[in-house]
């Protein structure tokens, strides 16, 4: 009955002392993959296998380290990060599939550009502003008897009528301090 007892409570704790060792292999190889995979394009799955290789190896060298592993252990590990991998598998493919839009702002000294990236078209197109063009002047005119606030053209070809409420050229005001007289 002691025998029995003995024997049971070494599985029990056999068993625990795997499942933390997963448990360790799985945070490790996670921080290796997640770190890897924040890159928000697609990875060539070449890549993303060679990768998930090296991840397993520093996965098994760091659980080496607190006793050998023997090839059963490896085994098990192996199979215990393959359904994490085949996840990231997926959300990397997602990357490719995704109609998520990219846009571009070129917030320039003179001229404003907004423009975004039509998958469909696997081209850049310019968005054009409010009266059709594709650049829009970087003036912005705050008027204080109504809280309006112009920008564009309309702020430019005004801005001599309100030269106090009005911004421009406001890059080249970067980095200077806020008391310059030029600000």
């Amino acid at each position: 009955d002691e025998t029995a007892q003995a024997y049971l409570q070494y599985v029990t704790e056999q068993k625990a002392r795997e499942k933390t060792q997963l448990e360790f292999t799985g945070v490790i190889y996670k921080e290796n993959m997640v770190e890897f995979l924040m890159n928000p394009r697609f990875i060539p799955e070449q890549d993303l296998d060679e990768h998930h290789k090296d991840a397993i190896q520093t996965c098994l060298a760091a659980v080496s380290q607190v006793r050998p592993l023997n090839d059963k252990q490896i085994i098990k590990i192996k199979e215990y990060l393959t359904p994490i991998y085949e996840e990231y598998k997926k959300t990397n493919y997602q990357k490719l599939t995704s109609k998520s839009p990219a846009i571009g702002l070129d917030l320039g000294t003179t001229y404003c550009c907004e423009a975004y990236f039509n998958k469909d078209l696997d081209e850049v197109e310019i968005i054009p502003n409010e009266v059709n063009e594709n650049t829009t002047p970087s003036y912005v005119q705050f008027n204080e008897e109504d809280d309006d606030i112009v920008v564009g053209m309309t702020a430019k070809d005004t801005a001599y009528l309100h030269p106090k409420s009005t911004i421009f050229d406001i890059k080249r005001m970067c980095g200077r301090h806020f008391e310059d007289a030029q600000i």
